[in-house]
């Protein structure tokens, strides 16, 4: 699911001129979560909070997987 995520972001900014095609999947990472800011700041959204709460969830998934 993630990687259609991804990649529909690829798609659109190359859409809008983005060029994405030799970028590093790091950088393209970083866009994204610049541009999840700019959403959330736009919205009134707590990013921040969001950020916390998915490493938390994270965490608890990884402990998850090693039972």
């Amino acid at each position: 699911m993630i990687e259609v995520t991804i990649q529909r972001y690829i798609d659109e900014q190359c859409r809008y001129g983005r060029i994405y095609a030799d970028e590093p999947q790091q950088d393209i990472l970083t866009d994204l979560l610049t541009d999840l800011r700019h959403y959330c700041a736009a919205r009134g959204l707590d990013f921040e909070y969001s950020a916390t709460c998915s490493q938390m969830h994270d965490e608890a998934e990884a402990l998850d997987q090693q039972l």
